[in-house]
């Protein structure tokens, strides 16, 4: 792989990605090898320029799980590129591994410097807004769940915007 070819391999990857016809295990296999190709912050840049991120199988509930993998990336090396579009992918994905869900905003979250100047709300809204905050209020997450909102809380910006719309989720 190399930087010429690398925007095929991402082409390759959504038509593999999105064929009916291959199996789950190699699709499964395929997402491990994108992982390892946009650790790599070179194609990293290319995977977010190319908006290949949008072009994930969001609806195809057997990957879901796998996809907050690459999520988790961009959220670590990457975090500008969880745009609007892409934190609605996530919205729909959330009950799939709330779990994983958390791990990917909370990546985000301490990037919050990096963020604060772009639509970060888009992003973490996800964890107050009603229709989303209650998949994280269950036993196995509320105190993940918590612990995040109060790191937010300590970022001015957050805090100065949020605060009520985190205490509400919170004691909801």
């Amino acid at each position: 792989l190399s930087t010429g070819t690398v925007n095929q391999f991402f082409d390759t990857v959504i038509n593999v990605l999105d064929n009916e016809n291959v199996e789950l295990e190699n699709k499964s296999r395929i997402l491990i090898s994108l992982c390892q190709t946009i650790s790599e912050d070179d194609y990293l840049n290319d995977f977010v320029s190319g908006k290949y991120l949008t072009k994930l199988p969001y609806d195809d509930k057997n990957l879901q799980v796998q996809l907050f993998d690459v999520l988790y990336i961009i959220a670590s090396s990457s975090p500008l590129s969880l745009t609007k579009e892409v934190s609605q992918k996530l919205e729909n994905i959330l009950p799939a591994s709330p779990r994983r869900a958390l791990g990917v905003l909370t990546v985000y979250s301490k990037n919050f410097d990096a963020v604060k100047k772009s639509n970060w709300q888009y992003t973490l809204d996800l964890l107050t807004k009603p229709e989303t905050s209650d998949i994280f209020k269950t036993r196995l997450y509320v105190k993940d769940y918590v612990s995040l909102l109060c790191l937010l809380c300590e970022k001015q910006q957050y805090r100065k915007e949020k605060i009520n719309d985190a205490w509400d989720a919170i004691c909801s």
